[in-house]
């Protein structure tokens, strides 16, 4: 179980470069709950793990990662351990290698409000559309 764990996470570097050269910044830390972002001027992960034996209803700071403060946002599924419940992770692409689950979430003031279920990890994804574009 761990070793699919890690070639999915292995599978996820590859898709993403933003993940291995966009900068690093904290988002939320609280007992047995961390999320983070790595990010570049078109491209944002947001990484949530909820460590705790119950939900977590999280409220997160994600205006510092590049994503607008007053406005829904739309974010992409890419990863959850909610996917595939047999083996407890996943990774959410569609056959074509596009995300298979677009979530929009609302970014009050610049935060992020989800619920994460026990022992879970998501992991999000927003590529900033090009200018004058739909």
């Amino acid at each position: 179980r761990i070793l699919l764990f890690y070639r999915e996470a292995i599978a996820l570097h590859k898709k993403y470069p933003v993940l291995r050269e966009g900068s690093v910044r904290l988002l939320y830390q609280d007992r047995h709950v961390l999320g983070y972002a790595r990010f570049n001027r078109e491209e944002q992960i947001l990484v949530f793990v909820n460590n705790r034996e119950e939900a977590y209803g999280l409220e997160a700071q994600i205006w510092p990662a590049g994503l607008p403060r007053d406005r829904e946002v739309p974010l992409s599924l890419v990863f959850s351990t909610e996917r595939g419940k047999e083996s407890g992770f996943g990774i959410a692409d569609k056959e074509d290698g596009s995300p298979a689950g677009q979530v929009t979430y609302t970014v009050s003031y610049g935060t992020l409000r989800m619920q994460l279920p026990p022992r879970s990890a998501v992991v999000l994804y927003r590529k900033e559309d090009a200018p004058g574009s739909i």
